[in-house]
């Protein structure tokens, strides 16, 4: 037990904000050790946070051994991100208010996005507002939801596949930018380089498989009735860059983007689909508050803008 049930106490001394991110903290890292170096505080604090947590609730939050929440503790961390989305939409609102042009503006955007898009982006952006500062984030879409409602990002550049949705979580709001279709890289010499065919024909071809492109591939062959869609190699991980290089390297095929193969190295050709049967759906997503600062609407229109003009499709 924690200590003897005081409804006073209860009453008057609930959990903090501090308390519930000490917590997460905890759960994230594993360790108290590592919930320190994230939160920048010494270890013996965050104990002292934890034990103040349940001390107020009455209740374990933590097991110590093997460390992991307890049920209650699950509850409160479901509750606790509910709380830091809701504080971080009303920052952000008290923000555009007070700030005006002024403040630094948090943007993340996948890699093929930042290599590509976000330069210039960040370029006309500099230009409508000189005095802005910006700090500029490479993550993927689930990693860009998590820091949109945690309030460490204002805005991200995201995508989904057509054919593998993914919905926009509650607190953001979503506008639609462009569609990237998915192309297949090829070595230079192939017979196909360079061409538009029908996916069929390409069904006995040796594929590279990737963490992004697995599931397509089993998509390519429902689409085509052809069986013949199998990985010949597989690349664990998320770089297009070393697909591409595989590919040069004559180890086989493989389904990317059409962004990723706008700068093809030497030895790789792309190979175009007759009839695109996979969108790479291109998105700009932010808390969905009814202020927002005028630099993260102004970025917010440029993004739009290059994403239309300088995407697969412009």
């Amino acid at each position: 037990m924690i200590g003897a049930y005081d409804p006073i106490m209860k009453a008057n001394a609930g959990p903090e904000l501090r308390h519930l991110r000490a917590l997460r903290a905890v759960v994230e890292e594993g360790s108290f050790a590592g919930a320190a170096a994230v939160l920048g505080c010494s270890q013996p604090a965050v104990s002292q946070q934890i034990a103040q947590l349940e001390m107020h609730l009455g209740v374990l939050v933590l097991h110590r051994r093997p460390l992991r929440p307890t049920d209650a503790g699950r509850v409160l961390l479901a509750a606790g991100n509910e709380v830091v989305t809701v504080l971080a939409a009303a920052q952000a609102e008290i923000a555009a208010i007070s700030e005006g042009e002024a403040g630094e503006v948090r943007v993340g955007a996948f890699d093929s996005a930042c290599a590509r898009l976000l330069p210039t982006a960040l370029r006309d952006f500099r230009q409508t507002f000189p005095g802005g500062q910006v700090a500029l984030v490479e993550c993927e879409t689930a990693e860009a939801h998590s820091l949109l409602l945690s309030g460490e990002l204002d805005i991200a550049v995201t995508f989904d596949y057509n054919r593998f949705p993914v919905s926009v979580p509650r607190g953001l709001t979503r506008s639609p930018a462009v569609d990237d279709p998915v192309q297949v890289a090829v070595p230079l010499s192939h017979r196909f380089a360079g061409q538009v065919i029908d996916l069929a024909e390409l069904a006995a071809e040796p594929w590279i498989e990737t963490p992004v492109t697995a599931s397509q591939l089993d998509a390519l062959a429902e689409i085509t009735g052809l069986p013949g869609f199998r990985a010949k190699m597989t690349f664990r991980g998320d770089d297009f860059r070393t697909v591409i290089n595989l590919v040069a390297a004559g180890l086989g095929i493989a389904l990317l983007p059409s962004l990723v193969l706008s700068e093809l190295p030497r030895g790789v050709a792309r190979c175009g689909l007759r009839h695109v049967p996979l969108l790479r759906r291109i998105y700009v997503e932010r808390p969905d508050s009814k202020q927002v600062t005028r630099a993260v609407a102004g970025l917010e229109v440029s993004l739009r803008r290059v994403l239309l003009s300088e995407g697969p499709n412009g």
